[in-house]
């Protein structure tokens, strides 16, 4: 993605009230599928992100060796 910040802020345009925004990355670690490492972007990376567009974050949790996934609601 380019415009990550415009993408969320079309998600927030578009998330219903109590919506929740579920979001699947790789690891930024090397693994036998996906982009390469200095295209993924980290949890910490991701939640900062959803912090200052608007999104509070509420879980994060790994899917095994290749992804992670985060959970997030519009900020109050």
């Amino acid at each position: 993605l380019t415009d990550i910040p415009g993408m969320l802020a079309q998600i927030r345009r578009v998330l219903l009230p109590g919506g929740k925004l579920a979001i699947i990355e790789f690891h930024p670690l090397p693994t036998p599928l996906g982009p390469p490492v200095s295209s993924r972007i980290a949890p910490e990376q991701t939640i900062r992100l959803l912090e200052t567009n608007g999104f509070t974050p509420a879980e994060c949790v790994s899917m095994g060796e290749n992804f992670y996934l985060l959970t997030a609601s519009m900020a109050v």
